[in-house]
């Protein structure tokens, strides 16, 4: 199970795979993964409303990193 936070932009942030209405934790609303862009890192998901083409980003915070973190 996770906690999930819900974000308007995810920079660094890619979808993999269609999107999915299977299982959809909103309706009329599809889903996909997303993923860290830099290293495949499963972060949460984007979310894309059917009825005006809107989306979302629900994010599992512990998995998040600030623009200003060192990764290194």
């Amino acid at each position: 199970m996770f906690r999930v936070e819900c974000f308007a932009a995810a920079p660094g942030c890619v979808t993999v795979g269609p999107i999915s209405l299977d299982f959809s934790w909103f309706p009329d609303t599809g889903w996909q993964v997303a993923i860290c862009a830099r290293c495949g890192l499963h972060l949460g998901w984007r979310y894309a409303r059917n009825a005006d083409g809107g989306f979302f980003f629900g994010l599992i915070p512990e998995r998040l990193r600030r623009k200003t973190d060192n990764l290194v």
